[in-house]
């Protein structure tokens, strides 16, 4: 669970500029939901915590995909 947070916050802080201040906010305030929640969730039932670990591989998938599409638009 901490690799989770600390991969979602690595996404926030690389991923959103100063423009996407909500997106990042977003992001944040998910992270420190996990990680408040985060002995609750490894005493989860084996159904339950596969279902939260498959919904953040999910998000952190759905990031890269966001980030490498807008990486394709991004004049250098």
């Amino acid at each position: 669970m901490d690799r989770l947070v600390q991969a979602l916050l690595a996404i926030a802080d690389s991923q959103f500029g100063p423009d996407d201040a909500q997106n990042r906010h977003s992001i944040s305030h998910l992270t420190a939901i996990i990680r408040d929640m985060t002995g609750r969730i490894v005493d989860a039932d084996d159904a339950t915590f596969s279902a939260i670990v498959r919904e953040a591989a999910m998000l952190i998938r759905s990031l890269e995909r966001r980030r490498a599409d807008v990486a394709r638009f991004t004049v250098h």
